[in-house]
């Protein structure tokens, strides 16, 4: 592709993200999908091992969220 961002063109991404509010939309979406997940987790048919593995992967995508 093209070469790497330096750490000024970096900044200037992270800085149009937050203010464009794309962090904080995805931040939102993400804890919305994390509660609907849940409860369709605990309406499936899945063994206790699967909804484990599964609720163990919504946990960690919230944690990054945070």
């Amino acid at each position: 592709m093209g070469k790497p961002l330096d750490n000024k063109q970096i900044k200037i991404l992270q800085d149009m993200f937050e203010e464009s509010g794309a962090i904080a939309f995805g931040k939102k979406a993400i804890l919305e999908y994390g509660q609907k997940s849940r409860k369709i987790l605990a309406k499936t048919t899945l063994n206790d091992e699967a909804k484990e593995a599964v609720l163990a992967l919504i946990k960690k995508m919230e944690k990054v969220e945070h």
